[in-house]
């Protein structure tokens, strides 16, 4: 009975033995196997042999012994005789089969990349067409969601100077997800300061170069919440995968294409492809918008230059008027004192010589303007500072200036106070800026008119105002006012007092040099002030 139990226990093994090999699932790859279906064939017959040892008993008589034979020779030895056979055969063959399986998992992997190579060309246009930084920043995270498959794109901004990271730029199925994270934390995703630490742990993963696929959900909330509570039901259980890409522009690392994946597999060929190709774009994009400053930054130096120019012509013409008048009149009277002094009356020539004497003088004033703003401009204008007595030297400047207002009918009114009266300046250029404002007023008052010098200390420094009562100037224009060479057209008072618009220019310079400042304030009708300042 126990030996009747061990055929019966090896028939079933060697039938589950042949069941396999009959029906093994990837029986398409194993028949191409030399020997296989004789191995299959030869467990076949020792199966059966095993069958009909355990159906025996019920052969008897003179059937037995052909039985035993059939058994024996017909089943055992044929099976074992055959799948020796077969083993003999297969044996060479396996490391073929292994080479033809190994030789077909490249094929695949290599239509894979190509795969991924095809996904990689379609996008490249559009991440590489020019376009501004945000622009390309959005296209990276929606062309990283579309060609990866991920959950969830987030491209993660380093500040260079600061644990600041800009994560503002994301695209995916899980955007709604990402935001309502982002508004569980409290946190402004274009702004987000992380502890040090964390910021040390990307700015490593982004040094390496390499893909970095060890951080988890609850990892990355905690990166991103910092000191701050964590969510009580942060909703990432749709992700199971994250995957950090480097983003090296120039050398740099910059920062982080984040992917979320909702399962736990992901295309690293790709991904890392991907990265350098959106680096790449990063790159053009900052190229991009260099160019276009320096664009600009072009053509605001071409309309400088154009400008400069208009103000070159301007002033050679309106030189060339100031200039051809006066010289006129030297020459012009000159020569008829040269040819009739001896017939002309005593009080004529006297007349005609004083012409000669204010015309020479104007040259003189113009010719001094000039080099004074050409030292002031190449700074080789110094002060010669002093203490002395300020009241002095004002009223030196409203004498000057007198003669001028007297034929207008002009009244110059002072307004000094006491306690200021000594002052640490260049009294020669403080006179001439004091003059110049002054002969503007007079030029550009209304007739019987008046103007007011006045003087007040305040804090640590003297205020000047020079005000008039005429015209006024268009808020618009008063910028222009302190310009080299800039006039007024519009203003009928500049068209009568024709000249190269240096005064005020002047004027400011020397303030300036003096560590003050000068402005203006008007109202059309109304009348002028001019204020400027010296520090003490």
């Amino acid at each position: 009975m126990p030996f009747a139990v061990y055929r019966v226990a090896a028939f079933s093994v060697m039938l589950s033995i042949t069941a396999f090999t009959l029906y093994y699932p990837e029986r398409d790859r194993s028949e191409k196997l030399a020997g296989w279906n004789n191995i299959r064939a030869g467990l076949v017959l020792i199966t059966v042999g095993l069958a009909l040892s355990n159906l025996r008993f019920l052969v008897g008589g003179r059937w037995r012994l052909p039985y035993d034979i059939v058994r024996y020779f017909g089943m055992y030895l044929c099976g074992i005789c055959m799948a020796g056979y077969g083993i003999r055969k297969l044996i060479p063959g396996i490391s073929e089969y292994r080479s033809a399986l190994e030789s077909r998992e490249a094929t695949n992997e290599t239509n894979k990349f190509s795969r991924h190579l095809l996904k990689l060309e379609e996008n490249s246009m559009a991440l590489a067409s020019p376009g501004s930084m945000q622009d390309v920043l959005q296209r990276i995270v929606s062309k990283g969601t579309e060609i990866t498959g991920a959950y969830l794109s987030v491209l993660l901004l380093f500040d260079p100077r600061s644990d600041i990271v800009d994560s503002g730029y994301y695209f995916g199925k899980g955007v709604q997800v990402f935001e309502k994270l982002a508004a569980a934390l409290d946190i402004n995703l274009k702004n987000i300061e992380l502890l040090p630490e964390k910021m040390e742990f990307l700015r490593r993963i982004a040094k390496d170069r390499r893909l970095y696929a060890g951080l988890g959900p609850g990892e990355f909330l905690a990166i991103l919440a910092g000191n701050r509570p964590m969510p009580t039901s942060p909703d990432l259980s749709a992700v199971e995968q994250i995957v950090l890409v480097p983003l090296h522009v120039d050398g740099r690392g910059d920062g982080l294409l984040c992917y979320l994946f909702a399962k736990n597999e992901y295309p690293e060929v790709l991904l890392e492809l991907f990265g350098h190709q959106c680096s790449l774009a990063l790159r053009n994009a900052r190229l991009f918008e260099e160019m276009q400053k320096d664009t600009i930054a072009l053509e605001v130096q071409r309309r400088r230059a154009e400008n400069a120019n208009h103000s070159k012509t301007e002033f050679l013409a309106n030189m060339s008027h100031e200039l051809r008048t006066p010289l006129n009149a030297i020459i012009g009277f000159s020569e008829i004192l040269h040819t009739d002094v001896n017939g002309m009356p005593p009080e004529t020539a006297q007349q005609f010589i004083g012409n000669i004497n204010s015309s020479g003088r104007h040259l003189l004033d113009l010719v001094n303007d000039l080099l004074d703003l050409s030292r002031l401009e190449i700074g080789r204008l110094k002060l010669e500072r002093t203490h002395f007595t300020l009241s002095d030297e004002l009223m030196q400047a409203v004498k000057i200036v007198e003669p001028m207002a007297q034929e207008k009918s002009i009244d110059v009114v002072t307004d000094f106070q006491e306690p200021i009266d000594r002052i640490y300046a260049d009294p020669q250029k403080l006179r001439q800026i004091v003059i110049n404002l002054l002969s503007n007023a007079v030029k550009f008052s209304h007739a019987e008119g008046r103007i007011t010098l006045k003087v007040w200390k305040k804090e640590s420094s003297v205020y000047f105002c020079v005000e008039d009562f005429g015209m006024g100037i268009k808020s618009e224009d008063i910028d222009r006012l302190f310009k080299p060479f800039e006039q007024l057209a519009q203003n009928p008072y500049a068209r009568k007092y024709r000249g190269v618009g240096l005064g005020l220019a002047l004027t400011r310079r020397l303030v300036e040099l003096h560590g003050g400042r000068v402005w203006a304030e008007s109202q059309i009708g109304k009348g002028s002030k001019f204020f400027f300042t010296v520090p003490q």
